[in-house]
C-alpha cells in the first residue's frame, strides 16, 4: 500500500475535480438527449463523443451501462440488449483527466418518469448516499459509515415490506448487504480503484460513495425476505447512485 496515494495534493485534486465535472456535463447531454438512444453502446458511444470534444478521449476504466433487469449485474459489459420504455437505466462511466480519474453511476429511467416501484427503492438509495456524504469528514471510522448505509437500506426495505423486522444490529447490516452486493466506495486517483482499503478517513482523501439496491434470485432464500413482496420490485433489477467526493 502506497500511503502517499492515499491523500492528495492540490494539484492532484484539481485534475480529479476537473475529470468529475466533465463527467457530469457528459450525463447532463445525455439525459438532455436520451430519447434518440436504442441501445447502451450509443450512449457510451456519445459519452466519448463529449468528453472528445472536449479534449479528453481516455475513460478511467471499461463503462457499465444496462437496463432493467440486467441493473443487478454489477460488471456488466453487455451494450447491445435494446432498451425499453419502462426501464431504469444504469450508467457507470467516468473519463480521465490528466491520467486522474473520474467515477460517476447515475440511475434513470428511460422515458424520463420513474414509476412508483422505481421511485420508492431510489428514494431509500438516495438516502443512503446523501447520509453518507454529509457524514464523510476527517476521523470517521468507514467500517461504522459503512454500517450505517447497510442499516438504511434494510430501513427502507423493512417500509416496504420487502424484508422482514428483525431486532439484532447486526441481523440488520446482514440484510441491507443481501441487498447491496459491494462496498460502500473506494480510493480514486490516477486508478479508478486507487491504492490502499479505506479505514479511517482523512483530509484531502478523495473517495467515492456509492449505494445501491439490487434484485437477485437468491435473496428469495433468505426467511427475512418476503418473497411476494420482493417479486413486485425485482424487474427493477438494481439502482446505484455514485458520486466523488473531497474528505
Amino acid at each position: 500500500c502506497n500511503n502517499k496515494r492515499i491523500t492528495k495534493s492540490f494539484k492532484e485534486i484539481n485534475e480529479i475535480y476537473k475529470a468529475v465535472k466533465l463527467t457530469t456535463t457528459s450525463f447532463k447531454f445525455i439525459f438532455s438527449n436520451i430519447s434518440k438512444f436504442s441501445y447502451p453502446y450509443q450512449i457510451i458511444n456519445f459519452f466519448k463523443f463529449i468528453c472528445g470534444n472536449y479534449g479528453q478521449l481516455k475513460m478511467a476504466y471499461k463503462p457499465i451501462c444496462t437496463s432493467g433487469s440486467d441493473n443487478s449485474i454489477l460488471h456488466s459489459n453487455n451494450y447491445t440488449k435494446k432498451l425499453q420504455n419502462n426501464q431504469l437505466i444504469l450508467l457507470d462511466i467516468g473519463c480521465k483527466f490528466n491520467n486522474y480519474c473520474s467515477d460517476i453511476t447515475r440511475t434513470f429511467p428511460i422515458n424520463g418518469r420513474f414509476n412508483k416501484s422505481q421511485r420508492e427503492i431510489y428514494n431509500i438509495v438516495l438516502e443512503a448516499n446523501i447520509y453518507c456524504i454529509n457524514n464523510s469528514k476527517i476521523n470517521t471510522i468507514w467500517n461504522e459509515l459503512s454500517n450505517k448505509c447497510f442499516i438504511i437500506i434494510y430501513e427502507g426495505l423493512l417500509k416496504l415490506d420487502i424484508v422482514k423486522k428483525v431486532s439484532d444490529l447486526y441481523k440488520k447490516i446482514d440484510l441491507g448487504k443481501l441487498f447491496m452486493k459491494h462496498s460502500l466506495g473506494h480510493n480514486i486517483g490516477i486508478d479508478v480503484h486507487d491504492v490502499c482499503s479505506i479505514l479511517v478517513l482523512k483530509e484531502n482523501m478523495v473517495i467515492t460513495i456509492e449505494p445501491g439496491i439490487y434484485f437477485s434470485d437468491e435473496q428469495c432464500l433468505n426467511k427475512n425476505v418476503n418473497k411476494s413482496v420482493w417479486k413486485k420490485y425485482k424487474n427493477i433489477g438494481g439502482i446505484r447512485i455514485e458520486d466523488v467526493i473531497l474528505i
